[in-house]
C-alpha cells in the first residue's frame, strides 16, 4: 500500500514499509542527542543514580517480587503511588547493565525505544481507528505528536517513564478493543483489558482511558449496545483490578505533603478553583501546539494562580462552553467526527490535570499534557484536511516550518536536561519559580560540598563562584517564597560554612526555630553557629589589647563586625592543612593563594587588608618554603593585624561566658524538644576538636548543678582538666564520677569504675 502525499500541485508516494523506520529516524533525529545525558530532576525515585541507590531496583531483579507490593518511592516523610511497572524497568536495567555510571546512557537509550515504540503503536492504532482511508493521516498526526517540543520533559526525564509506559499500554489497549469490535475475537477482549491494567500499573494518567475506549468505539464504529457492554466491562474490570492489587498488595499507603511552594491552590476551596482550571486548560493548549518557554517545574511564581473571577475568566469559560457546543452539535449531526473526537479525547485526558478536582503537585507540568496531546495532533490534522487549499498546499508547508521550529526548541531542551546543574541552571534564567531556584541552590551546594575536601582536583574559582550563584539562587527562591523553610536552613549554612558569616546564619537560625519550633535541623543548625561563633572567638584571645572599643556582647548580633573575616581566618587555618598534606611545595602554596583569594570574594573586610590578603599569603609561604623564615602560623600575623585593638581582656570574658550560656541555654531547648538529639556529643566534639576545654567544663557544671548531671558528665570534666593541666581538679573530678557510678548495679558501671581507677593511678604517676 502506498502513502501519497499532495505538495502545492504535485503527488509523492511513500511505501508503508517504509513508515516504522521513518518513525523511528524521526525519534532518534529529534532526540538522538540525549543518549549522554546523565541524571536529572528526581531520577531518584525511581531508578540508581550516581547518588542514590533506589532500595528495590538496587536488587535488580530479585527485588521485583518487593517492588509490587510497595509505592515506587518513599523517603522519612512520605509515600508516593502505585507505580510498580516502571520500576520493574530499571529493576531489570540493573540486574542487565550493573553500576548507573555506565547504565544510564543504557536507560536514555531505552526511553528513546520505548518513544519510538509508541510511535509505532499509534500509528497502528490510529490506523485502525480511522480506517484505510485515512492512513496517510494518521501517519501526519502520528509524526505531529512525536514533534512537540512539550514531549521533551517526559523523553529527557528517567523518572517520566512512567508516563511513556502508561500511554503506549493505552494505545494498545483501545487497539485491541477495536480488533475485538471488528473481529469479535475474545482474545482481544482480554488484551484490551490486560493493557489497561498495565498501564494503570505505570502511572494513573491513564485512568481517562476508562471513558476514552468506549466513547471511540461510539464514534467510529457501528453503534452496538452489546460492544459497548463487552468493552466497558474489560476497562471497568481492569480498574477494579488494579485496585484489588493495590489494595491487597501494596504494604503501606500513600501519603504525601503538599505545599503553597509546589501549588498554592492546596489552600483553595472547589470554587476558588474554577479561575485556575480554565487558565490551566488554555496554557496546556498553548503550551502543546506553539510553547514559547519550557520548564522543568511549575510551582510559585512559575504560573499565576488566583482564585478572583475576572473577564479573563469568563472569556475562556464562555470559549470552552461553545467548544463543548459544537462537540455536542458535531455528535448529534455526525459531522466532523474526527475533530470532534480529537477534542473529546484532549479534555478527558486532560481535565485531571487542571486543578479542578484537585491541585496538582506542581502548578502544571508538561508530563501531564503528554497523553492529552495526542487529542490536539488528531483535531489540528483533521481541522487543516477539511480544506483542500490547504491540504494540498500550504498544510506540508506548515507542517515542515512547524517541525524546523520543534526540532529547535527539543534541542535547546536536550541540552538543558545533560544533567541536573544544566537543567536548573537554564530554568532559573527565565522563571521566578521558588522550587526551580531552590532546586538550583541545592545542586549548587552538593557540588560544593563534594569538592570542598578535595585539594587535588577542585577548582578554587569555581568553588567560590558556586558558593556566590547558590546564595543568590536561595535568596531568588525565598524572594519568591519567604516562608520556605528549608531554604532558609540553607541559606543560613551556606553562610555559616563558607562565608563564615555565623551572625547573619544566626539570626536566620533564630527566626527559623521562632516560626518553625519543631524544626530539628535548624535547632541544631542553630547550636552549631553558636558553637562556631564561640570558637572563633576564642581563638582570638591572645591577640588583645588593653586599647579597646567597649563593644556589646557578640551574640547580641549588633557588635564585631569582623568576626566572620576571623571566621575565614580560622577556616584557611584548618582547610590548610589539606592542602599541605604533601607539604609545602610550589603547587599547594598555588593552590592556598587560589584559596585565599577566592576568600576575598567573600568578605570586604578581607579584601581590603594592606598588603592585599592573597598576595600576602603567597609571600610569607614563599618565605618559609625557601628558608627565609622559621616555621610558624601565617594566620596569626593577620590575626594581630585584624583584632589589634579590638575589645578589653574584661570585656572579652563577660563575652565568652555570655556565649557559653546561650551554647547552654540551646542545647537544654534542643534535649527538651528533642530527647533523641544527642547534641551533648554534637557539642563536646566541636568544643574538643577545637581544643575548648573550658567550654566543655561549664557545659558540664551546669547540667550538674541543674540536677541532670550523668557519671559521664564528670568524666567529661575531669578529661577536660587533664587536658588543662589541672591534676587534682581531674582527679577530683574522677572520684565524683566513681562514686555516682557506684549506685548503679550493672557489668558497665563496674568496667567503667575500674577503667577510672586506673586512670586516676596512671595520673598520680605521672
Amino acid at each position: 500500500m502506498q502513502l501519497e502525499f499532495p505538495f502545492f500541485g504535485r503527488v509523492y508516494t511513500l511505501s508503508q514499509r517504509f513508515i516504522y523506520p521513518i518513525l523511528i529516524l524521526w525519534v532518534f533525529l529529534f532526540y538522538g542527542n540525549t543518549i549522554k545525558n546523565t541524571f536529572a530532576l528526581d531520577d531518584e525515585l525511581v531508578t540508581c543514580t550516581d547518588r542514590q541507590e533506589h532500595p528495590l531496583v538496587s536488587k535488580g531483579i530479585a527485588g521485583i517480587p518487593k517492588i509490587f507490593t510497595s509505592t515506587y518511592a518513599s523517603n522519612e516523610e512520605q509515600n508516593y503511588e502505585y507505580r510498580p511497572l516502571v520500576l520493574t524497568s530499571f529493576a531489570i536495567e540493573k540486574s542487565v547493565f550493573g553500576s548507573s555510571e555506565a547504565w544510564v546512557h543504557i536507560s536514555h537509550f531505552i526511553q528513546l525505544l520505548l518513544y519510538a515504540l509508541l510511535g509505532i503503536v499509534l500509528f497502528s492504532t490510529l490506523k485502525t481507528l480511522f480506517g484505510p482511508s485515512k492512513h496517510l493521516i494518521a501517519f501526519v498526526i502520528t509524526l505531529l505528536f512525536l514533534s512537540l517540543p512539550i514531549h521533551s520533559e517526559v523523553v529527557n526525564s528517567l523518572k517520566n517513564r512512567d508516563e511513556l509506559l502508561s500511554m503506549l499500554f493505552s494505545m494498545l489497549a483501545l487497539r485491541s478493543a477495536l480488533r475485538f469490535v471488528d473481529s469479535r475475537k475474545w482474545k482481544f477482549l482480554l488484551f484490551t483489558l490486560m493493557n489497561l491494567l498495565l498501564a494503570l500499573l505505570s502511572k494513573k494518567t491513564a485512568m481517562p482511558m476508562l471513558l476514552i475506549i468506549p466513547i471511540a468505539l461510539v464514534y467510529f464504529r457501528s453503534f452496538s449496545w452489546k460492544s459497548i457492554a463487552f468493552i466497558s466491562a474489560s476497562v471497568f474490570g481492569a480498574r477494579i483490578l488494579f485496585g484489588v492489587l493495590k489494595k491487597g498488595l501494596i504494604e503501606t499507603e500513600k501519603i504525601r505533603e503538599f505545599s503553597i511552594v509546589e501549588n498554592p491552590a492546596f489552600e483553595y476551596s472547589f470554587v476558588q478553583r474554577i479561575p485556575l482550571f480554565f487558565d490551566s486548560v488554555i496554557w496546556y493548549i498553548k503550551q502543546s501546539i506553539l510553547p514559547l518557554d519550557l520548564q522543568c517545574y511549575y510551582g510559585l511564581g512559575s504560573f499565576t494562580v488566583s482564585s478572583a473571577y475576572t473577564l479573563k475568566t469568563f472569556a475562556i469559560g464562555m470559549v470552552l462552553l461553545f467548544t463543548l457546543g459544537l462537540i455536542l452539535w458535531a455528535v448529534v449531526k455526525k459531522v466532523h467526527t474526527e475533530l470532534s473526537f480529537g477534542l473529546v479525547f484532549f479534555f478527558l485526558a486532560i481535565v485531571g490535570a487542571c486543578n479542578l478536582i484537585f491541585p496538582m503537585v506542581g502548578i502544571v507540568g508538561e508530563r501531564l499534557a503528554f497523553t492529552a496531546s495526542l487529542g490536539l495532533c488528531i483535531t489540528i490534522v483533521f481541522l487543516l484536511n477539511q480544506y483542500s487549499t490547504i491540504k494540498g498546499n500550504i498544510a506540508p508547508l506548515l507542517f515542515m516550518v512547524f517541525c524546523v521550529y520543534s526540532l529547535s526548541m527539543v534541542f535547546i531542551r536536550n541540552s538543558a536536561w545533560s544533567d541536573r546543574l544544566s537543567l536548573y541552571e537554564a530554568d532559573s534564567s527565565t522563571t521566578k519559580s521558588a522550587k526551580v531556584h531552590a532546586l538550583l541552590g541545592q545542586e549548587l551546594q552538593y557540588q560544593i560540598n563534594q569538592s570542598w575536601n578535595d585539594v587535588q582536583s577542585e577548582n578554587q574559582e569555581a568553588i567560590y563562584s558556586n558558593v556566590n550563584m547558590a546564595k543568590q539562587a536561595y535568596e531568588n527562591a525565598l524572594h519568591t517564597y519567604p516562608d520556605y523553610y528549608k531554604i532558609q536552613n540553607n541559606l543560613a549554612t551556606i553562610e555559616s560554612s563558607f562565608w563564615c558569616d555565623e551572625r547573619a546564619a544566626l539570626s536566620i537560625f533564630k527566626a527559623l526555630t521562632k516560626k518553625q519550633p519543631d524544626y530539628q535541623e535548624a535547632w541544631k543548625n542553630r547550636l552549631v553557629s553558636l558553637l562556631r561563633i564561640y570558637i572563633v572567638w576564642k581563638r582570638n584571645e591572645a591577640f588583645l589589647t588593653d586599647k579597646s572599643l567597649n563593644n556589646d556582647p557578640i551574640h547580641s548580633l549588633d557588635s564585631l563586625s569582623s568576626l566572620s573575616v576571623l571566621g575565614l581566618l580560622s577556616q584557611f587555618e584548618e582547610r590548610g592543612k589539606m592542602f599541605l598534606a604533601d607539604g609545602l611545595n610550589p603547587t599547594s602554596i598555588n593552590e592556598l593563594s587560589a584559596y585565599a583569594s577566592g576568600q576575598t570574594s567573600w568578605n570586604m573586610d578581607l579584601a581590603h587588608i594592606n598588603p592585599p590578603y592573597a598576595t600576602a599569603v603567597r609571600q610569607r609561604l614563599m618565605e618559609l618554603y625557601t628558608g627565609k623564615k622559621a616555621s610558624y602560623n601565617i594566620v596569626d600575623d593577620f590575626r594581630k593585624q585584624l583584632v589589634g585593638h579590638f575589645v578589653a581582656p574584661s570585656r572579652f570574658a563577660v563575652i565568652s561566658d555570655s556565649l557559653i550560656n546561650e551554647i547552654i541555654a540551646t542545647k537544654s531547648a534542643i534535649e527538651r524538644k528533642f530527647p533523641e538529639s544527642k547534641v551533648e556529643e554534637l557539642t563536646d566534639t566541636y568544643l574538643m576538636n577545637a581544643l575548648r576545654y573550658e567550654a566543655i567544663i561549664a557545659i558540664h557544671t551546669h547540667q550538674i548543678k541543674s540536677g541532670k548531671g550523668k557519671p559521664k558528665d564528670f568524666v567529661q570534666i575531669g578529661n577536660s582538666y587533664v587536658n588543662l593541666g589541672d591534676k587534682d581538679k581531674a582527679i577530683r573530678s574522677f572520684n565524683k564520677a566513681i562514686s555516682a557510678l557506684r549506685t548503679v548495679q550493672s557489668p558497665a558501671a563496674s568496667d567503667e569504675i575500674t577503667r577510672l581507677e586506673s586512670y586516676i593511678q596512671k595520673i598520680n604517676n605521672q
